[in-house]
């Protein structure tokens, strides 16, 4: 039974029915490969790539794979902020460590820390900012076309 609550719909469970079994918590080979064909090419090859790099992280850094804390995906945000990777790629990683959650059917960890942590980044003097990529970039083309 649904009820809408300030424009959520709530489901409330109705007494007497079944609780869902270990059949029912499981996709089966055909709808697996369906819903990973629903991600674009280009999403997949992205999120191969990041979760080999999650993975070779968790292994130098002694954190565990799975299923991953609170702690550990800010830590991560942390690391990758301060090897310059660009914020939306550092989002696109945290939807990849998500997604692996929801495929092992574990519980996703709370993303507060990270999603403030990236937030903070954004405009971080760890981030190179725009303005000293603009400059720098002048100062390169100056310095190639003057006579030398």
């Amino acid at each position: 039974m649904a009820m809408i609550n300030n424009g959520e719909v709530a489901v409330r469970r109705q007494s007497g029915l079944p609780e869902a079994r270990g059949l029912d918590r499981g996709l089966t080979e055909e709808a697996a490969l369906l819903v990973e064909r629903g991600l674009a090419a280009n999403t997949r090859l992205a999120y191969a790539r990041d979760w080999a790099t999650y993975g070779a992280w968790c292994d130098e850094s002694g954190h565990a794979l799975l299923p991953a804390t609170a702690e550990t995906l800010a830590n991560y945000v942390a690391h990758l902020a301060a090897h310059t990777y660009a914020p939306a790629s550092i989002d696109r990683a945290l939807a990849c460590i998500l997604a692996a959650h929801d495929h092992a059917q574990l519980g996703k960890p709370a993303t507060k820390q990270a999603r403030l942590a990236l937030r903070a980044y954004g405009g971080s003097p760890l981030n190179v900012d725009t303005e000293f990529r603009r400059r720098a970039s002048s100062y390169l083309q100056l310095s190639r076309n003057r006579p030398g």
